[in-house]
C-alpha cells in the first residue's frame, strides 16, 4: 500500500475514533463509556484502537488538546481581548458553537477536569498577556495586581461561555453575547442593570465613575 494511502487511512480512521468519543461522552458521561462502546460506534476492532491510542483517556486528551490549541490560537492570533467592539473574542463564542459537543465535555469537567483546566490555564495566559500589554500602552497604574483582574476576568468568560454551549439554541449571536460580557465587565452590574449615576448617591457615583469601591456607608 502507498504511503500517502496508508496516511489517509489512519486519518479516517483516528477521526471516526475522534468522532464516536465526543458524541459518546457528550450523551453518556466520560466514565460510562468503555473501548468497546467506542470500536462499536467508530466501526473498527479493538487491536485496530489500540494502533491508535492507549486507552481512552488518551483519545480524548488528543481531541481535547487539538481543539483548545486550535482555538485559542486563533484567539489569541485575533489580538487576546482588548478590542473596542469584542470581535476577537467573538472568536471563542464562534469556535464553541461550531464545536458544541465537544466544548460541553469540556466545559461540564469531564475526565476529572483535566480539559477544563487546560483550556483555563492556556485561556489565562492569552488574556494575561493582553491585559498587561493594555497597561503598558496606557501607561496605566493598575489599582488591582493584574493575576487577580485576570482570574477575574477568565471566570466570567468560562461562565458565559459554559451558558452560552448549554443553550446552543439560543437566539444571540455570538456577538451580542460578547457586547453584553464586555459592557458588565467594564461597566459593572448597575449598567446592566440599566442603573444610572444619577440613581446613585452622590459619593457612589463618583467612585463607581472612577471605578472604586464607595466608602462604608455612602
Amino acid at each position: 500500500m502507498a504511503t500517502g494511502e496508508l496516511d489517509r487511512r489512519v486519518r479516517r480512521t483516528q477521526a471516526r475514533l475522534r468522532a464516536a468519543i465526543v458524541e459518546l461522552v457528550h450523551d453518556k458521561g466520560f466514565q460510562a463509556v468503555t473501548v468497546d462502546h467506542l470500536c462499536e460506534r467508530a466501526d473498527v476492532t479493538r487491536a485496530t484502537f489500540y494502533v491508535h491510542f492507549r486507552d481512552k483517556e488518551h483519545l480524548l486528551s488528543s481531541v481535547v488538546d487539538d481543539l483548545v490549541d486550535r482555538c485559542l490560537d486563533r484567539f489569541a492570533a485575533s489580538g487576546g481581548t482588548d478590542d473596542h467592539r469584542g470581535e476577537r473574542l467573538a472568536v471563542l463564542f464562534e469556535e464553541a458553537r461550531q464545536h458544541h459537543q465537544a466544548f460541553v465535555i469540556i466545559l461540564r469537567g469531564e475526565a476529572d477536569g483535566a480539559a477544563l483546566r487546560r483550556l483555563r490555564a492556556r485561556l489565562a495566559g492569552i488574556v494575561s498577556d493582553a491585559l498587561a500589554d493594555t497597561a503598558g500602552h496606557l501607561h496605566a497604574d493598575p489599582r488591582v495586581p493584574l493575576d487577580i483582574v485576570t482570574h477575574l476576568l477568565v471566570g466570567e468568560i468560562l461562565g458565559l461561555l459554559t451558558w452560552w454551549v448549554e443553550h446552543d439554541d439560543a437566539e444571540f449571536d455570538a456577538h451580542q453575547v460578547v457586547t453584553w460580557l464586555r459592557g458588565t465587565s467594564i461597566y459593572g452590574r448597575h449598567w446592566a442593570l440599566g442603573v444610572e449615576d444619577e440613581r446613585l448617591s452622590a459619593p457612589s457615583a463618583a467612585a463607581y465613575r472612577a471605578g472604586l469601591p464607595p466608602k462604608e456607608g455612602s
